[in-house]
């Protein structure tokens, strides 16, 4: 870790880092338990404190430190070119249930639309799947609804109420949403699996058309089960 005009250079013996190039830029994703952090991870853990500080307003300053720093809570942080904290989301962990409570998730406003926001989701849900847990749950306010629905979290609540009542805190105003951590989906190739299938049922419609010619279509199971991976 290197100090450069005021800013932290991470470099790449931060704990659990794992560099990949997407859309052109790097983006390092980090994931660690804020009881197994070092020097290098506190550094990165107050980098993303300050972004939740300036992206999440209306939080107290003092609570989103107190949870950041909590030891009871795990984080992801996205680094862009190894010295910018773009994206983090701080989850609590309650490994007895299953459950993964997301207490902060953001991305800085000069780097949104980039798809950070669904990458980071994604390290997160990979993450929370490596460690044993089952579920998310999260209380979106009205800007965050949409957001969190794209990736895949619904607000109608499945999970039993035992496994997370009186576990989360509850926000008023607020709406609870749950995401069920599937134990084969590939989160972090995602859109390249979908891509593959897209391209998979392009192909098999192809086979039954020519050019404006339309012919009938096979039963819808026999096209699926050509399809599987």
């Amino acid at each position: 870790m290197n100090s450069t005009a005021g800013q932290v250079e991470y470099g790449a013996d931060t704990p659990k880092m794992e560099s990949q190039t997407q859309t052109g830029e790097l983006g390092a994703y980090t994931t660690f338990r804020t009881e197994d952090a070092g020097e290098q991870s506190l550094a990165l853990l107050t980098s993303v404190k300050n972004l939740f500080v300036r992206q999440l307003p209306y939080m107290p300053r003092e609570y989103i430190t107190r949870l950041v720093f909590d030891r009871n809570h795990h984080s992801v942080v996205c680094v862009k070119n190894r010295v910018q904290v773009v994206a983090g989301i701080t989850m609590r962990v309650f490994l007895e249930t299953g459950l993964g409570e997301i207490a902060f998730c953001a991305v800085d406003a000069n780097e949104q639309v980039r798809g950070y926001g669904t990458r980071i989701m994604n390290h997160a849900k990979d993450y929370a799947r490596s460690i044993g847990l089952h579920f998310f749950l999260t209380y979106a306010d009205n800007q965050a609804i949409e957001y969190f629905r794209k990736q895949g979290f619904s607000d109608v609540i499945t999970v039993p109420k035992e496994r997370w009542k009186d576990r989360i805190k509850d926000y008023r105003g607020s709406t609870p949403m749950e995401f069920i951590i599937r134990p084969n989906t590939p989160y972090l190739n995602l859109s390249d699996v979908i891509s593959t299938q897209k391209l998979k049922l392009m192909e098999k419609a192809q086979q039954f058309t020519n050019g404006a010619n339309f012919y009938s279509t096979p039963k819808r199971g026999q096209i699926w089960k050509e399809m599987i991976l």
